[in-house]
């Protein structure tokens, strides 16, 4: 086995050589000021009017801070709205318009409940600089409406707990927890996005999905409770490079389940140079009882659950 450089260090690394001291908060790219005061108006999903306006995303040389851009141009300050959350009492903040969430520093205590179709939240490109923390006592991003479109990058997300999808939910679910969850149809991308340290309370992963697909690029799932990605009758693929840790390894539970239950489509996992080992159970669960083990390091190989077959 070559001795390989972990994702999140490769990423501070970058992240350090272009940042040097930064003040107390973050200002917007392209904009000749910035309300550093916040607003009351993250919570309802961007809609608060806020006078910041075209920003492109935030310049996290500046300091910490949270801004959203909607899908017009729009840009408002969230930052009041993220810190009011604290380590067990996260904040819940709605995004119900499209765009892109930036995020510099943290961490940041927070549940998000997305109804929006399209969202992009992405950090810095530093892990270490860029962090969403379920506070140990709730999600990070709950996904509403189906065939929505999430994409995460440059992110680290830590310390979340909940029943389905500690870190990310993406099922139609008439209640927490709901056991009979129905198909979402979101598409997911995670884009070199480290996930730690998360938790179930009840059954499911790091991510859990009902329908839809989730890509991995460059993305790291370890060291968590429960199983990396929990996935009923959704496509996932995992992509990496022999350079850096990516893929699904040292989860109590499976790297990937892929589940085919009740499902009409969405039944293949497709691994592309990711990293698997030491999961507690198994990498790779099929349906309900066919495990697939050792696939190691760099590992390619295309899983079909309605076939129980990996190769």
């Amino acid at each position: 086995m070559s001795e390989r450089v972990p994702l999140s260090l490769v990423l501070f690394l970058i992240g350090a050589l272009a940042c040097g001291d930064k003040p107390e908060h973050a200002v917007p790219r392209d904009a000749d000021t910035a309300d550093d005061g916040g607003d009351d108006g993250g919570d309802d999903g961007g809609d608060d009017g806020g006078d910041d306006t075209g920003s492109g995303g935030l310049d996290c040389s500046a300091g910490d801070g949270v801004q959203f851009t909607a899908a017009d141009g729009t840009a408002s300050d969230w930052t009041a709205s993220f810190a009011a959350g604290s380590d067990g009492a996260p904040a819940l903040v709605e995004i119900a318009d499209d765009g892109v969430l930036d995020v510099c520093g943290g961490p940041w205590f927070v549940t998000l409940d997305v109804t929006a179709a399209v969202l992009t939240i992405r950090g810095d490109g530093s892990l270490s600089e860029s962090v969403l923390s379920g506070g140990g006592s709730g999600p990070i991003v709950s996904l509403r409406t189906a065939a929505s479109s999430l994409t995460v990058q440059d992110l680290e997300m830590t310390d979340a707990l909940a029943c389905f999808g500690s870190a990310i939910t993406a099922a139609d679910m008439a209640e927490p927890c709901d056991r009979e969850a129905g198909p979402l149809g979101a598409a997911i991308v995670l884009r070199r996005v480290y996930l730690h340290d998360n938790a179930y309370d009840v059954g499911g992963g790091v991510v859990g999905v009902t329908g839809g697909s989730v890509v991995l690029e460059d993305t790291l799932i370890a060291d968590n409770l429960g199983h990396a990605v929990f996935a009923v009758g959704a496509d996932v693929s995992c992509s990496g490079s022999s350079s850096i840790e990516a893929g699904m390894l040292r989860n109590s539970k499976s790297g990937v389940w892929l589940s085919s239950a009740g499902a009409e489509s969405g039944y293949a996992l497709t691994s592309d140079a990711c990293d698997w080992g030491e999961n507690g159970q198994e990498d790779v669960r099929l349906g309900g009882e066919t495990y697939f083990n050792d696939f190691g390091d760099d590992a390619t190989f295309v899983c079909d659950a309605r076939s129980e077959t990996c190769e």
